[in-house]
């Protein structure tokens, strides 16, 4: 951990990490206290955004060919490891982070008797359901910077971006085929499939970035 606190700035530790989580959190429980189903959406569509986003203000371009993001981490004897230990505490917290702050924020939501009682008649399950969607969103991002990290303009990157905001409410569909039970499952298995994948990934690409190449 205190590998990736030194390594990401302190403007990022304090915006992504403190107030990003505050701020939506607080948001969401004043939005489910009162049960407002289209500003909790909107609340979910930009944590979406910023989830997708962060990463350019941390690890930004690393896998890009001749990528300057990290290069003053090569002429530290260790900076190859404190790199890999950081990518790994920022793969958990890309995935755990989005999955606390939905669960926390809606607390409200999912534990009103009123809520609870329409939507039992219906067969469903509000903290298990916000507890899907949350999942969904950290897998997404975890996958994302497997593309993201080879884009050092902002702009191009943010455009990188929207296919895995899209793909987030696309990925809801087939789920919506298996119990919520399964569902979770399924996301769980995905994440740390994906955390394990996207390490290797940034693995090899840190190992070649050791290598000078025309």
């Amino acid at each position: 951990m205190k590998e990736y606190l030194a390594i990401t700035s302190k403007s990022y530790k304090i915006g992504f990490l403190i107030v990003e989580p505050i701020i939506f959190i607080i948001a969401m429980l004043v939005t489910s206290e009162y049960f407002s189903l289209f500003f909790l959406v909107v609340e979910l569509m930009f944590l979406v955004q910023l989830e997708l986003a962060q990463d350019y203000f941390s690890f930004g371009s690393i896998c890009k060919k001749n990528g300057m993001s990290m290069d003053y981490i090569k002429t530290s004897y260790k900076g190859k490891s404190i790199l890999r230990k950081s990518l790994i505490v920022d793969n958990i917290i890309r995935f755990i982070k989005p999955v606390i702050i939905v669960v926390v924020g809606t607390i409200p939501l999912s534990t009103a008797s009123e809520t609870i009682e329409v939507l039992q008649i219906q067969g469903i399950d509000m903290f298990l359901s916000l507890l899907v969607v949350s999942l969904d969103i950290a897998l997404v991002s975890c996958i994302s910077v497997n593309a993201t990290r080879y884009v050092d303009t902002f702009n191009i990157y943010y455009l990188v971006t929207l296919p895995f905001s899209i793909s987030i409410v696309l990925l809801l569909v087939p789920l919506m085929s298996v119990t919520i039970i399964q569902a979770i499952i399924i996301l769980v298995i995905g994440g740390v499939l994906c955390m394990v994948v996207t390490h290797l990934h940034m693995n090899k690409r840190i190992e070649q970035s050791y290598i000078d190449r025309e």
